[in-house]
């Protein structure tokens, strides 16, 4: 983008903004509390919120809801588990936001998780979100909603 600044008849400014495509990602399939997206060869990802549901089942054990990033080889580069468990037969939902603060306790069935400012993820990197004490993956419903800036590399 060029903007003319007219201080005499020859100069001018050059800026450049750079705005990427915001794309909304969900899962909201049952029976699954172990969800991963994998970041395809052309692409950049940058995580800027996730929203999630979680309804833990009757099994007994404290879910300890994380959101992790993991490079191409499933080496974990992010490790972000949220600052309080979850028990059985509980419905919740997790708020993950930049600029906040980790809380340590639930308001009104809610919990904010902080993400780092600058998250991105490279080609062939993997976002998983999941229960990492793995409780009941399989009965356990997580519905996940995000939002990723785009950009084509």
């Amino acid at each position: 983008m060029r903007q003319e600044v007219r201080v005499n008849t020859n100069n001018h400014a050059d800026s450049v903004a750079i705005v990427p495509p915001v794309v909304s990602v969900k899962d909201l399939s049952a029976n699954n509390s172990n969800k991963t997206w994998t970041v395809p060869g052309n692409e950049l990802w940058k995580v800027t919120r996730m929203c999630v549901a979680y309804t833990s089942s009757a099994t007994v054990g404290n879910r300890i809801f994380t959101v992790q990033s993991e490079d191409e080889d499933g080496t974990v580069t992010q490790f972000l588990p949220a600052g309080k468990v979850q028990a059985a037969s509980v419905a919740t939902s997790y708020c993950c936001l930049q600029g906040i603060f980790r809380e340590t306790a639930f308001v009104n069935g809610s919990l904010q998780v902080p993400i780092p400012a600058d998250f991105y993820l490279p080609p062939g990197h993997v976002l998983r979100v999941y229960d990492s004490a793995a409780i009941d993956a399989a009965a356990d419903d997580m519905e996940v909603k995000f939002q990723i800036e785009k950009l084509k590399v």
